[in-house]
């Protein structure tokens, strides 16, 4: 790592994939490349407030906002999660100069959020986390000699919009969040249960005994 480069403004998406470190405009950065090279022909967006910065991208019209990691998030969604009640909108122009292609921010609006509830469908969430675990749903209902582990995840409930690609994305950080926590038991989850609490959710996992 060069000093340097500890006091540049930004790191250039070279430097970001040598370090495998950065702030969150590298990260924004880094991100918004991956989706213009990704899907060239949807419109990409920096997501700022003060101190913060993400990237996001339009799909039928709405915006979605990817921050480092799961899950991909709505504006109003990510402004919870930031407990900001507005934030700036950039967007990102792709043009070419002398056979090179050129980047530019252009601003957009000034986004405000339209609904600050918190209120998960649990079922709905559920139903996916099933569908990504494989964990046929018949068996919420079977008593089986099984041991109960719950894990609580903070902040997620604020995450949560009723969104095809944000539920998708919730029930993968919840996968993976198992995966960690559960280690070589993981195969063994015989059912999920998942409860809101206020801006969390916990989810109790089931376990054969061996």
């Amino acid at each position: 790592f060069k000093v340097g480069d500890t006091f540049n403004i930004s790191l250039r998406v070279d430097k970001i994939l040598k370090y495998k470190l950065a702030i969150c405009r590298d990260y924004a950065k880094l991100t918004a490349v991956l989706l213009h090279n990704l899907f060239s022909n949807s419109q990409i967006y920096f997501i700022s407030i003060p101190r913060h910065v993400a990237a996001g991208i339009e799909i039928n019209k709405k915006l979605y906002i990817l921050d480092q990691k799961l899950p991909v998030l709505t504006l109003d969604t990510w402004l919870k999660v930031w407990n900001r009640k507005t934030a700036t909108i950039y967007q990102l122009k792709v043009f070419d100069s002398k056979n090179k292609k050129k980047l530019k921010l252009e601003k957009c609006r000034i986004a405000k959020i339209t609904d600050p509830s918190i209120n998960v469908d649990i079922e709905k969430l559920s139903d996916e986390v099933d569908k990504l675990l494989k964990i046929d749903q018949k068996r919420r209902t079977q008593k089986t000699s099984v041991f109960k582990i719950p894990i609580l995840i903070s902040k997620l409930a604020k995450c949560y919009d009723n969104d095809e690609i944000v539920i998708h994305s919730i029930a993968r950080a919840i996968k993976l969040r198992l995966e960690n926590e559960l280690c070589s038991n993981f195969e063994n989850i015989e059912k999920i249960e998942i409860k809101q609490d206020e801006e969390d959710l916990i989810v109790f996992a089931y376990l054969r005994n061996k």
